[in-house]
């Protein structure tokens, strides 16, 4: 049971701006109204898709509580938390894109000094900053709604976007709510800039939700002790103290009150928690943050998560928390961070965001940017096959739901029987089990599964790994009584490339791309995934060689009549599944 959110603040709107507004296009309408945000499809929901328990209860966490992790767009994702977290979260802090029109990466080293693999984590590119600023003025007001009273909102940025972002805050939360504009001044980033001075500091905008935000004053340590003038108040105004003797007085003192300059390092690749997140955050600063303005068991929310840094630092700082990211590779770095937490943590649970109706087909602009991805040429629309690669025809899923291998069944039979060559695939999600369905159907060999990224803006960075098939795993089990001894033998995400020119595509090999892997003995179809055993690669998050990794689970209990579930991630959140009986 979670805890009951405090009653939300009054519906007072907040104070005007200081005299300026941020106008984009869009933002008004032919007569000078304000146009409202696209509304949200009605059948949007979150799904939780997997479950794991914590180790103990932490300290100040309401007993049942279990931390949320959410894959899909934050705007959709905060606007489904509000019925219950509205008025309920004491600190959001936001790393978003900065509109500095680049792309950004995961990267990850290959055992033995192999060649890295690299995907795309997020792409910052937004065509002249119009669409930018409606993106976070959404996103800023729904945050606004979730904060309690006494809440503050942290807004990350830099020189790109500090401007508008200033402006936004002040029409969205009120000129007067604003609190400090904290520099994090880090001395130890190359810079690579010729035609101005190194830029070697952040802003961080922090605001309150009313004028009174609760903040818990900060001490820092001193290099050396200092010596300092005892001061007094006189009448409101601070003096230098006297003695008896009409002396001034002196105090050594150890430490000094923080201010708004935190001079905190850049997170480098050497670190032991570095985990190949280009923007990824020093635990410091979030740290600094989460001590500044929440206590423990405080609720805080990170809607662009990246690699989980606030939430790791919120969790080993017994707060609770929701944090949330668009990309698959971010929700899988910060999973394995957060479940690789040491005793006592509460558990953790992960949802998607999902349609219970099939969507509407994919864009035009998506269809032809997956094409390209692919290598595939465009073909007139003849039922499911909008591509062609070689004899290979390409078929799309809209999405809103993982991809089953029932409906891969009912493309293939709508394509016909005299069609030459295999079937491309290409979904964002599939069903547990979808290779194991095409093999009970005998068509495992004409259905190639094609793993997409979740957003096809990506697909135009050149950052994007090639297209790989859906990983699969190799599985074996032993029954010992009533539990079941689980070893993983194989695990394999050819390349499609490969695959079409007649290179194996078996997991027989591969058990070093294994970043986590996961067992729930109890599963049920349309049920969550839930680890009842989970294992990944110890200490350092970074892609060393796994041999430390146990790849044999020990006795696990099995539910009678239920399936057994496997899960195995590479480091970028790609994940085979293997069901049995």
């Amino acid at each position: 049971m979670s805890r009951s959110p405090s009653p939300p603040p009054p519906p007072t709107p907040p104070s005007p701006p200081r005299g300026y507004e941020l106008v984009w296009e869009g933002k008004y309408d032919g007569q000078g109204r304000r146009v409202p945000p696209v509304p949200l499809p009605p059948d949007v929901r979150l799904t939780l898709d997997e479950r794991y328990a914590g180790l103990g209860q932490a300290f100040d966490i309401p007993s049942g509580w279990t931390n949320r992790l959410i894959l899909g767009d934050n705007r959709a994702a905060a606007a489904l938390l509000l019925p219950e977290f509205r008025g309920a979260v004491q600190l959001v802090y936001l790393d978003p894109p900065f509109d500095s029109d680049a792309d950004y990466a995961v990267t990850l080293g290959a055992p033995g000094g192999g060649p890295r693999s690299r995907s795309i984590a997020y792409r910052d590119r937004w065509g002249g900053g119009a669409s930018y600023a409606a993106f976070m003025a959404e996103r800023l007001s729904l945050c606004r709604e979730l904060l309690a009273p006494s809440g503050c909102l942290f807004l990350h940025c830099d020189w790109h976007s500090h401007a508008p972002l200033r402006l936004l805050l002040d029409e969205i939360f009120g000129a007067d709510h604003f609190v400090n504009e904290i520099v994090w001044y880090y001395y130890n980033k190359y810079s690579r800039g010729q035609n101005c001075l190194p830029r070697a500091h952040d802003t961080i905008l922090l605001y309150g939700r009313t004028r009174t935000p609760l903040l818990h004053p900060i001490r820092l340590p001193r290099a050396k002790p200092q010596r300092q003038l005892v001061r007094e108040s006189v009448d409101g105004v601070l003096r230098n103290a006297k003695g008896p003797d009409g002396h001034v007085l002196y105090r050594t003192v150890h430490d000094k009150k923080a201010d708004d300059v935190w001079t905190i390092p850049q997170l480098q690749p050497a670190s032991g928690e570095w985990t190949g997140y280009a923007t990824q955050k020093h635990p410091r600063l979030l740290e600094r943050i989460l001590e500044l303005a929440s206590r423990p068991g405080d609720l805080v929310a990170d809607l662009f998560a990246g690699s989980g840094t606030t939430l790791a630092v919120a969790q080993r700082m017994n707060r609770r928390f929701v944090g949330c990211d668009a990309g698959a590779p971010a929700i899988h770095i910060a999973k394995r961070r957060l479940i690789a937490g040491q005793e006592p943590r509460p558990g953790l649970d992960v949802y998607a965001l999902r349609s219970t109706s099939l969507p509407a087909p994919q864009p035009e602009f998506a269809v032809q940017r997956i094409l390209d991805w692919l290598g595939a040429v465009r073909v007139p629309e003849n039922g499911p096959v909008v591509g062609r690669i070689g004899d290979a025809g390409v078929a799309l899923h809209p999405g809103g739901l993982p991809f089953s291998s029932a409906e891969a069944l009912r493309l293939l039979e709508r394509r016909g029987t005299r069609a030459d060559g295999p079937l491309v695939c290409c979904a964002g999600e599939f069903e547990p089990g979808f290779w194991e369905g095409l093999e009970a159907a005998g068509v495992a060999g004409r259905v190639l599964p094609v793993c997409l990224p979740g957003d096809p803006e990506a697909l135009s960075a050149p950052l994007e790994s090639p297209p790989c098939l859906l990983p699969r795993a190799t599985v074996e089990s032993r029954v010992e009584g009533n539990r079941v001894r689980v070893t993983l033998a194989g695990f394999g995400a050819p390349a499609l490339a490969d695959v079409l020119a007649g290179m194996r595509t078996d997991a027989t090999e591969g058990l070093d791309a294994v970043d986590l892997w996961a067992v729930d003995p109890g599963w049920q179809p349309g049920a969550p995934f839930q680890a009842a055993w989970f294992t990944g690669r110890p200490s350092k998050l970074r892609w060393d060689r796994p041999r430390q990794v146990p790849l044999t689970t020990p006795g696990l209990e099995r539910p009678p009549g239920r399936w057994l579930l496997v899960k195995a991630w590479d480091g970028l959140g790609r994940a085979a599944t293997c069901v049995l009986p």
